[in-house]
C-alpha cells in the first residue's frame, strides 16, 4: 500500500522545492556520493505507510545519530569501481598474455590509457574494502543487537568478497578484473547499494543534530493521533515554534487569524512535520507522536487553471471532492486547506466553510486542518460542532501597527487589522488628494 501525495501537496509544502527557491528537501541533499543523493531522492518520493517500517527506519536514523560519524569510505574511489562495474564488455578484460618478462613489465608500468583506467577502477574497489574494514570494526561492537545489525552483517558479508592485497602484480589485476566485473559483479554492486545508504544515514543523523531536529515516535494505532511539541519552520530562520494536538475526539483543527498572522507558515509547518514523519526522517520540532496515516494532501498555494475555463473558487471545490473521495474510500488522511472557499464572495465562503468543516469533523477516522480569516465561521461552528479544536494565531497594535506574535492560542481570534493596514499605506491619502486635483 503506497501512501496518498500529489504534486500540488509537494508544491505546497515546498518539499522538492522550485528551480532558484527554497525546499525542505534541501536541508538533507548534503550527501558525499551520487548513489547517496539518488537514494535521498527515492526516500522523499515514496512516504511509508507501516508503523514498522517507518520505526525501523526511525532507529537506524538514531542509531546513527549516537555515534555522529563521518563517511568513511573515499569518493573517488566509489565513482571509480561504480563506473567500472558497469561495463560488462569481455572484450575489454585484461588478458594475462604470454610474453616476455620485458614486454609484461612494460605493460604494466606505461598501460594505454583504458588498461590505466581499469587498474585504477580495480585498486579502487581493493581500497574500499580496506576502508570498510576499518569502520565495520570500528562499529562492531555498537552494531551487535543494534537496528542496523542487519545491515552491518551484509556489509561484513560483502566485504569478504574483496581480497586485502596489499600490492598487485599483472597477474593478479587481470584475475581480479574478470572477477570484479563478471564473477562478483552483483554482489558488488550490492555492497555499493549499501554504501550510499550509509551515507545516508549518517547525512541525515548530522543534519538532525545541527538543524535541531528530532525523530518522531510512531504509534501502531487505528485512531489518529498527531501530538507536536515546539513545531516550527525548518527553513525560517529564528521561527516561532507552537505545539498542536488532534486526536479522534478532536481531529478538526480550526484556524482563525488576520491575513499575515502567520496561518500559512503554520500549516506548512504542520504538513511538513507530517510528511517527514511519513518517510522516517527527523522533524522540525522538540517531540512528534503520530499514527500512521494512508496519505496527505494539501490546498495551500492553489492556482486558477485559465487554460480550460476554471476559476479559482471552481479549482477549490474540485480540489475538496478529490479530498473527500479518499475519506469516502475509507482512507486516514491528513488534510490541510488554508482560507477554505476564499475565490467566492463572502456569504458563500461563509456558509460552504460552515458546512464543509461541520462534515469533516463527524469524520473521526482522519485529521483536518481548516483556516480562514471569517471569524464568524468560527463563532458558528463552535455552536454547532463543540468537538473542533479552535487554535488562533492573534495579533495585536502598537503605535497605530499591527504586531504579528505568531504564537498559536486557544478559541477564536477578533482582531480585525484590514482597514488598519490600508491607512498605514497611506492608499486613501494618495486616492484624496488625486480627487483634489481632478
Amino acid at each position: 500500500m503506497s501512501f496518498i501525495i500529489d504534486k500540488q501537496t509537494l508544491d505546497d509544502l515546498e518539499i522538492p522545492g522550485k528551480k532558484g527557491k527554497r525546499a525542505v528537501q534541501s536541508l538533507f541533499k548534503v550527501t558525499k556520493t551520487k548513489g547517496g543523493t539518488e537514494q535521498l531522492d527515492e526516500l522523499f518520493q515514496y512516504p511509508l505507510a507501516s508503523a514498522a517500517a517507518i520505526k525501523k527506519r526511525v532507529d537506524v536514523f538514531k542509531f546513527f545519530y549516537e555515534l555522529q560519524l563521518e563517511f568513511p569510505i573515499s569518493v573517488i574511489h566509489l565513482d571509480l569501481a561504480d563506473q567500472y562495474l558497469q561495463n560488462t564488455d569481455e572484450r575489454t578484460l585484461l588478458v594475462h598474455k604470454k610474453r616476455s618478462f620485458v614486454q609484461n613489465l612494460k605493460e604494466f608500468i606505461q598501460p594505454n590509457s583504458q588498461t590505466q583506467l581499469q587498474i585504477a577502477a580495480i585498486k579502487a574497489v581493493a581500497s574500499i574494502g580496506k576502508e570498510l574494514e576499518i569502520f565495520l570494526n570500528k562499529i562492531a561492537n555498537k552494531a551487535i543487537a543494534s537496528p542496523y545489525q542487519d545491515t552491518y552483517d551484509e556489509l561484513k558479508a560483502a566485504r569478504e568478497f574483496i581480497p586485502g592485497y596489499e600490492t598487485m602484480n599483472w597477474r593478479q589485476l587481470t584475475d581480479l578484473d574478470r572477477y570484479f566485473r563478471f564473477e562478483k559483479r552483483e554482489k558488488l554492486i550490492r555492497l555499493l547499494y549499501l554504501i550510499y545508504s550509509l551515507d545516508v544515514n549518517i547525512t541525515v543523523a548530522k543534519v538532525a543534530k545541527t538543524k535541531e531536529l528530532t525523530f518522531p515516535t510512531v504509534q501502531d494505532k487505528a485512531a489518529p493521533i498527531l501530538e507536536i511539541t515546539g513545531l516550527r519552520h525548518p527553513l525560517l530562520s529564528g521561527a516561532v515554534p507552537n505545539d498542536i494536538v488532534a486526536t479522534c475526539d478532536k481531529n478538526l483543527i480550526f484556524l482563525t487569524g488576520v491575513n499575515m498572522a502567520g496561518k500559512s507558515t503554520f500549516m506548512k509547518s504542520f504538513g511538513i512535520a507530517v510528511f517527514l514523519a511519513h518517510i522516517g526522517f527527523p522533524v522540525p520540532a522538540l517531540r512528534m507522536s503520530f499514527s500512521v496515516f494512508d496519505g496527505l494532501l494539501t490546498t495551500i498555494n492553489l492556482s486558477d487553471n485559465l487554460s480550460i475555463g476554471h476559476s479559482h473558487f471552481y479549482a477549490e471545490v474540485v480540489r475538496m471532492r478529490k479530498m473527500a473521495e479518499y475519506l469516502n474510500k475509507g482512507k486516514r488522511m491528513v488534510l490541510i486547506v488554508d482560507e477554505l472557499f476564499r475565490g467566492t464572495n463572502v456569504k458563500d465562503a461563509f456558509d460552504a466553510t460552515v458546512a464543509i468543516a461541520s462534515a469533516l469533523s463527524k469524520n473521526n477516522n482522519s485529521v483536518f486542518m481548516i483556516s480562514t480569516h471569517i471569524i464568524e465561521a468560527g463563532d458558528k461552528l463552535m455552536s454547532l460542532s463543540p468537538d473542533i479544536s479552535f487554535i488562533c494565531l492573534p495579533t495585536s497594535v502598537k503605535d497605530g501597527k499591527p504586531f504579528y506574535k505568531y504564537k498559536i492560542e486557544n478559541g477564536i481570534t477578533q482582531d480585525r487589522h484590514g482597514m488598519l493596514i490600508v491607512q498605514n499605506e497611506g492608499i486613501l491619502e494618495i486616492l484624496n488628494k488625486n480627487q483634489d486635483r481632478i
